[in-house]
């Protein structure tokens, strides 16, 4: 657009002339990315001009300070903090006793009874030092009851039969031979095990085999509480605990072991170099294909590389084409494509791999940068992902002009050379006046001082037929205005 074009146009027009006046309220109304006036829409900023809005000189929504102390706050001190911690966290003065000296109407009720005071002082008292009292009448109010528990009978006749074993130190010395393999967790307070040493050992496993009763599990050990007969899935009835069985199983363990002697050492690598087809591919681990290919939370990624190329086949992963990738990191978000590694990456796409800053909340930052129409001169025209990196954010605009590769950019651009016109104050209001002289200096017999009021009357008349200048109709159009009708600005209701 040439500068005499530009004469002709209200775009240099800053001013507003009075009510319904036609006029540029705001330079960002006119968009010079399509050029079409009266567009509020976006508008990129690598394509547009940085023009003041109504006296204020910035193009773009600031960040609070508050917004730029949280981000700093998490890049320096970078601490996890939860959900339930950051809403649900109770302060102190959540807790206070509360003290009937706030606002609103506190009614005393005096019908409640009176409060039953608290015997047993602390669950210790109560459940462990009074225990053996508690046990012993909830025993006797049980008895002559049927029983409605799997096994609870045989529990108790055991149960008999321990307390006659440990009233007799020959019997229960006799017992406890019996008892090898099954039970051998000495019970504090009972003595040392027979499995001190295997000269003990092998004299009680003889004379176990020889005894008839040796393959009962009914005969339990002193040190231990009495076993009874296991179910078919192999579980002794009665009460039961984790650390119980856990602790039978391992002196089972034990004394097989001893009883068996040294073992002799490993028969080579039990690692297969190439699994078989016929064995079941999920049984080789018990550990999911992700664990196996990128190991656990907080693993030493040394410890899992092959000794040699002999064993590398035995891997079966593809982490290692992975390495450098988005794959390893993960730093965009939902990408599950392929990025190759490259020797040719740049310092900064490096350290965005390494991901070695904190991610930052994108809920707290979506106000300031994430929906921030202006993207800061970083990628014109690029309307994908934007890392929110803390390195990346820059408040400054870097891009001041519009582009000159393209007709809109150089439009724009076309705008600013010959520089802004000189303002034209002919028909101005007079503010000091007040806004109502412009009503009433049009008294009849004179103009009216607005141009775009005469602009609405021309066209009025554009469209009335003419009658020329004696009143007569005729087909053409007068030649006495330059819409070819009579116009009179006394006469005119504008």
């Amino acid at each position: 657009m040439s500068q005499l074009e530009l004469l002709g146009t209200t775009l240099l027009d800053h001013v507003h002339k009075g009510p319904n006046q036609a006029g540029n309220k705001s330079l960002l109304a006119y968009n010079s990315l399509v050029g079409i006036p009266g567009y509020t829409g976006y508008i990129s900023s690598g394509a547009t001009l940085s023009l003041p809005v109504k006296g204020f000189d910035h193009t773009g929504r600031p960040a609070s300070t508050k917004a730029a102390e949280q981000l700093a706050i998490k890049t320096v001190d970078p601490r996890k903090t939860s959900t339930y911690g950051d809403d649900f966290l109770k302060a102190p003065s959540d807790t206070q006793l509360p003290s009937k000296t706030g606002g609103g109407y506190w009614i005393s009720d005096r019908t409640l009874p009176g409060a039953v005071p608290f015997i047993a002082t602390t669950t210790y008292r109560a459940e462990v030092l009074k225990g053996g009292d508690t046990a012993a009448a909830q025993l006797g109010r049980s008895e002559g009851l049927a029983c409605t528990l799997v096994g609870y009978e045989a529990a108790r006749q055991a149960g008999e039969m321990r307390r006659s074993i440990s009233a007799d130190p020959r019997l229960r010395a006799e017992m406890t031979a019996r008892g090898i393999g099954t039970q051998t967790v000495p019970r504090p307070g009972s003595g040392g095990s027979i499995l001190d040493s295997p000269a003990k050992a092998a004299a009680a496993a003889a004379a176990a085999a020889a005894s008839p009763q040796a393959s009962s599990s009914v005969f339990a050990s002193s040190s231990r509480r009495p076993a009874t007969v296991p179910t078919s899935a192999n579980e002794l009835p009665g009460y039961q605990t984790t650390y119980g069985s856990m602790t039978d199983k391992t002196s089972r363990m034990a004394a097989e072991f001893m009883l068996a002697g040294p073992s002799e050492g490993p028969m080579g690598d039990p690692r297969f170099k190439v699994l078989p087809r016929v064995m079941n591919p999920g049984a080789s681990r018990t550990y999911s294909t992700y664990a196996a290919d990128y190991g656990l939370e907080g693993h030493d990624p040394m410890s899992r590389q092959a000794p040699n190329r002999d064993v590398m086949k035995r891997l079966s992963t593809t982490r290692d084409l992975a390495h450098g990738t988005t794959r390893n990191v993960c730093h965009i978000p939902r990408y599950t494509g392929h990025i190759p590694a490259s020797q040719y990456a740049t310092p900064e796409g490096a350290k965005h791999g390494e991901a070695v800053e904190p991610r930052p909340d994108h809920k707290a930052r979506s106000l300031p940068y994430a929906l921030d129409q202006y993207p800061r001169g970083r990628l014109p025209g690029y309307t994908g992902f934007k890392p929110q990196a803390p390195c990346n954010v820059n408040t400054n605009h870097t891009v001041k002009i519009p582009s000159v590769v393209t007709a809109s950019g150089e439009q724009g651009l076309a705008v600013t050379r010959g520089g802004a016109l000189p303002l034209d104050r002919e028909h101005h209001i007079n503010t000091n006046e007040g806004i109502m002289s412009f009503f009433t200096n049009s008294h009849a017999g004179t103009e009216f001082v607005s141009d775009n009021g005469l602009a609405n009357a021309h066209l009025y008349f554009k469209q009335a037929k003419s009658q020329g200048k004696l009143g007569i109709r005729t087909s053409q159009p007068s030649k006495l205005t330059v819409y070819g009708a009579p116009f009179r600005p006394a006469a005119s209701m504008v």
